[in-house]
């Protein structure tokens, strides 16, 4: 209960509304020695004693029993989600290095722990070799990801000339073909002006230069 109320108002600060309080629960793990009953999961709450009301949720306390854990497992009582607190009490109850790897190899969490737990009980030479072999994995991996970057970069730069090779061929084409149209019309404009000062017909000017009757006309 000490360890509780000193959470509960760790972070309050003088002034503050009540309301800034948290709800606090406290989870102790209990081996031999601290006996509250035969339950594996043990929760207690702030009840009212006759009918069982709670008086408020902001309190919490949950035991869980290492030794009960370990006696369930023994009678064959390690089943659904009792049986995966049952594991993770005994993995953290275990005080032999092969059990624990034994009861690592029931889920993919506890191996993750069992791996973070070697590290650090490795000896100082163990963890040199350790750090060397990450260090070589890191290695590796940065020179993959350097030279996949550098081509990655190259190709871009490939496609980048052969894009801009493309662009200046197919904007001589269309600059060709754009001249060409520009000067045909020039062409036409210029014939049309001197059969109007010699006097033809719009009709005759259009059929010959291929302008509008309204390009025609409005030419000086």
């Amino acid at each position: 209960m000490f360890y509780w109320a000193k959470m509960y108002t760790a972070d309050f600060k003088a002034g503050e509304s009540y309301d800034k309080l948290h709800r606090c629960i406290a989870i102790n793990i209990i081996a031999d020695g601290f006996r509250l009953n035969d339950a594996i999961h043990s929760e207690y709450l702030l009840q009212e004693k006759t009918a069982h009301t709670v008086l408020t949720d902001v309190l919490e306390v949950h035991f869980l029993d290492l030794q009960a854990a370990k006696k369930a497992k023994a009678e064959g009582k390690a089943t659904g989600k009792q049986g995966q607190l049952i594991n993770w009490l005994r993995f953290i109850g275990a005080t032999d290095r092969k059990e624990r790897e034994m009861i690592a190899t029931m889920s993919p969490v506890l191996q993750m722990l069992n791996e973070k737990i070697d590290v650090l009980t490795l000896s100082p030479t163990e963890r040199k070799l350790y750090e060397s072999r990450m260090k070589l994995k890191s290695d590796i991996t940065t020179i993959s990801e350097t030279q996949f970057s550098a081509g990655v970069e190259r190709g871009k730069s490939l496609g980048l000339a052969e894009g801009k090779s493309l662009g200046l061929a197919e904007g001589k084409s269309l600059g060709l073909a754009e001249g060409e149209v520009r000067g045909s019309r020039q062409k036409a404009l210029e014939t049309a002006r001197i059969l109007k000062q010699f006097g033809d017909s719009i009709q005759k000017i259009v059929q010959v230069t291929g302008l509008t009757v309204q390009e025609v006309e409005t030419l000086n």
